[in-house]
């Protein structure tokens, strides 16, 4: 992979080294002896029916895979420290030629370190500060957070740091602008910056600001956004609220994509049957609009998931969606996350 900066070309192992060499420093201290670790195997398999396209074999970022995710904690006498997280995929499109058909995925990539007085300061490939997606694990998960339509990508590359203002967290992040891919071109970056209640709560609510040039290309679900970059400015706002046997998720984002003004909304509600705890139905709606007045771009989905945990590791899902009078898709999974 390789980073174009006009007439100076710097490649990935620039920054890969640079986060290889702290954390080598870090654990090669003899105080920093203790960790725990985990390596999670992961098997996406998925295909469904579409209305427009007949048979689809991807939702949005979700496509046949094989992966995997390492987790360790790195600890003292003081408590943990450091925490480092590399998820991948190997992903497959059963719609392509062999060749074209295999493609590698970085998900999560980072390291986080504890600065002390509940200061963080996290390098790598994560979340943007922003909506519900940093307070809600979408990795294996047929119905999705707004951050595809309303970003471009559910991950960048860059540098965040958490901490709290009185009784509030807050995180901000410094990203590149282009999702999966770590590259420049026409000046992209991203700022985003959360508020809100501390996630030790039940009920979780937030306030999200996010400046940025993004760095469109064919692998972002960017809604009508054809430019090479999209200046795009925004505010949110987010709330999870839990009830008895319920999980209600609402997330609302306005802003610009460019001169464009851009309004998005989220309502998801999870019901999980007490007679039988493995078995959750799901029902969403999105809304996505592209301008005002007679220029206007609406869109909007609904969606009804059934989800089933055969194991402790192992889920099935049956998923419909509708795009109102665009397209209607039916859509099985089977997940497989575990040790």
């Amino acid at each position: 992979m390789v980073i174009t900066y006009r007439k100076k070309v710097v490649t990935m192992k620039t920054f890969t080294l640079f986060v290889c060499v702290i954390l080598i420093h870090i654990i090669s201290t003899p105080s920093y002896a203790e960790s725990a670790s985990m390596l999670y195997k992961e098997l996406n398999l998925l295909g469904g029916y579409s209305d427009a396209n007949g048979f689809v074999d991807e939702i949005e970022m979700m496509k046949n895979s094989i992966g995997g995710e390492y987790f360790r904690r790195f600890s003292n006498d003081n408590g943990d420290f450091l925490t480092l997280d590399l998820q991948t995929r190997l992903t497959y499109k059963p719609t392509k030629n062999f060749n074209d058909a295999w493609d590698l995925e970085i998900h999560n990539a980072w390291i986080e370190y504890k600065l002390g007085f509940g200061y963080r300061l996290r390098i790598g490939h994560f979340d943007p500060s922003f909506g519900l997606e940093p307070n809600s694990d979408t990795h294996g998960t047929i119905l999705q957070t707004l951050a595809m339509k309303n970003i471009g990508f559910k991950s960048d590359w860059g540098i965040g740091f958490k901490g709290n203002i009185g009784y509030f967290d807050y995180e901000a992040s410094v990203q590149n602008g282009t999702g999966m891919k770590l590259k420049r071109g026409n000046g992209n970056f991203l700022l985003s910056y959360r508020i809100g209640n501390p996630q030790s709560k039940d009920m979780l609510y937030g306030l999200s600001l996010m400046y940025g040039k993004i760095l469109i290309d064919d692998q972002m679900h960017d809604l009508m956004n054809d430019d090479m970059s999209v200046r795009k400015r925004r505010i949110g706002l987010d709330m999870q609220i839990p009830f008895r046997s319920f999980l209600f998720k609402g997330e609302l984002a306005y802003g610009k994509d460019n001169k464009i003004d851009v309004l998005g909304s989220l309502g998801q509600v999870s019901y999980t049957f007490p007679f039988h705890q493995a078995l959750i139905a799901e029902a969403q709606v999105q809304n996505w609009l592209n301008g005002f007045g007679k220029d206007k771009a609406y869109e909007t989905m609904l969606g009804f998931c059934i989800s089933y945990r055969l194991t402790s590791k192992i889920t099935i899902r049956a998923d419909y969606t509708s795009n109102f009078n665009k397209d209607d898709q039916v859509f099985m999974q089977f997940y497989y996350f575990g040790i």
